[in-house]
């Protein structure tokens, strides 16, 4: 309230200023919150402002403050006083600390599997004592795939307070496997003020894309192989593991173990990308493969013909990740030969039936798979009269010749009626016997054939014209007769032969 104390009355207009100040003792000098006008006021007249809304703006730092009312703050009338126009209100008034946002770093997966979802968030603290209003909030990577939507938006953080804002987040299968970085921002106002209030972060965490990996054996070009040959093909292998191509400007290397089956021996290849951000990786020097004796670790493959070499590789950054690749080991093809032989392999063109028995010999190197043991093979025989089919296994004749012979001859008898695979051959007089080989890794191959005979045992004696036995003749009288008995020479019924 206003009030006119002097003695004459006051006609022309003054303003009356509302003040916020530190101290209790208030002056023009503090900040002015506002004012309302006085348009005259008559000898002891007075006038009251009362219920005005007064607004406390961004300027002043948070704390208590004194508010006062100073009447003619402009110095516009002159008065016989100055210093009773200022009046302080019992008491203080609070200012409050405004409202501020401040952003944590994101919390979300270091590795995510392409194809998959997560969750992605980040707190946000209101260390102000007036809320904060939101405006928006975001969540972006910097690479592609990561499709993000809104999961949990508070749209306010009151003072003093935390708040937690969420993402969903959509990895493609076909997501940039670079590491991505995550940027977080937030914006809004201070709920009393009106006053802008904002965080940023650019650099709030980092994301893995993993893909899943797979390992190949291949030769010099980069074509897939399974087979090798000992000690003349070397061993390559090709990865493809799309998140180990962590920089899109350097090359990264990788390792993978090798083992061999036979010897034991393992070696550890260290494949290289093949171009900076390829993702694809495969040794530079080429692994030779021997027959030695195995060192562990000496970047040559000891092994043996027959043995299989298994790869293994472990994703260094997903535990869930592993891939294998596995190859053969056999020796440089040969092609084989073989022929009907005796138990000594020497070479039968005829075989008497019930008689002789039935071997096979037959020569292929590289079926000689194991050096210090002695390998099989089998061979199928089918006779030419009766069809009938049997099978023989064929024994190494040493540790590494390369030359296997049945152990056991394989009997024969004549008969119409074949019995297959009974370990006997059904055959006929003149019938044509074949054997048939199939290398069952280089599938090449070998066949011979040979005749069986029917023959018995022949007798031959002395005799006299009759054909009756002789056992001695007279000197000059007796004429002496020779007689042979041998049926199998009786080549044809309607003919004689001698």
């Amino acid at each position: 309230t206003v009030q006119n104390n002097g003695t004459a009355a006051v006609g022309s207009a003054f303003q009356c200023g509302y003040y916020l100040s530190a101290s209790d003792t208030v002056t023009t000098s503090a900040t002015l919150l506002g004012s309302y006008t006085v348009n005259s006021l008559g000898i002891g007249a007075s006038q009251t402002d009362s219920n005005r809304a007064l607004t406390i703006p961004g300027g002043p730092a948070p704390g208590s403050y004194y508010l006062g009312c100073i009447a003619d703050n402009g110095g516009a009338i002159a008065e016989n006083s100055e210093t009773n126009n200022v009046s302080v209100a019992a008491g203080t008034v609070s200012v409050p600390f405004p409202a501020g946002i401040v952003i944590f770093p994101l919390d979300a997966p270091a590795t995510v599997s392409a194809g998959s979802t997560f969750i992605a968030s980040f707190q946000v603290v209101n260390p102000g004592e007036n809320t904060f209003v939101l405006g928006s909030a975001s969540l972006t990577f910097s690479g592609t795939g990561l499709t993000v939507s809104q999961r949990t938006i508070p749209a306010s953080v009151a003072g003093e307070s935390i708040a937690t804002y969420s993402f969903n987040v959509t990895v493609a299968n076909n997501a940039d496997t670079h590491l991505q970085t995550a940027s977080i921002a937030i914006s809004g106002t201070d709920a009393v003020s009106g006053a802008p209030v904002s965080d940023s972060d650019a650099a709030a965490g980092t994301v893995q894309v993993l893909t899943a990996s797979t390992l190949t054996f291949t030769d010099a070009s980069s074509n897939p192989k399974t087979l090798f040959d000992l000690g003349a093909n070397d061993l390559f292998l090709t990865l493809r593991d799309a998140d180990q191509n962590s920089s899109a400007s350097t090359e990264q290397s990788v390792v993978v173990t090798v083992t061999s089956s036979s010897s034991g021996d393992r070696e550890t290849f260290q494949l290289r990308e093949t171009a900076v951000d390829s993702g694809v990786f495969r040794n530079v020097l080429a692994v030779q493969t021997s027959s030695a004796a195995k060192v562990d670790g000496d970047g040559v493959m000891q092994t043996a013909p027959g043995s299989r070499l298994d790869a293994a590789y472990q994703d260094s950054r997903n535990s869930t990740d592993r891939s294998t690749a596995a190859a053969t080991i056999r020796l440089t093809p040969t092609q084989a030969a073989g022929q009907f032989t005796n138990a000594t392999g020497s070479q039968m063109f005829f075989y008497a039936i019930g008689v002789e028995l039935v071997y096979v010999t037959l020569t292929d190197s590289d079926r000689n798979t194991n050096p210090t043991s002695v390998d099989v093979v089998t061979v199928a025989l089918t006779d030419g009269a009766t069809g009938d089919r049997e099978t023989l296994t064929l024994h190494e004749t040493g540790a590494a010749t390369g030359q296997f012979r049945n152990r056991t001859g394989l009997p024969s008898l004549r008969s119409a009626t074949p019995a297959n695979a009974n370990n006997n051959l059904e055959t006929a007089d003149n019938s044509t016997v074949t054997f048939a080989y199939t290398d069952p890794t280089n599938h090449d191959t070998a066949s011979g054939n040979s005749v069986m005979k029917f023959t018995t045992p022949s007798t031959t004696r002395f005799t006299n014209q009759a054909g009756g036995a002789v056992t001695a003749y007279t000197l000059g009288i007796d004429s002496a007769y020779g007689t042979v008995i041998d049926a199998d020479h009786n080549s044809s019924p309607s003919a004689q032969q001698e």
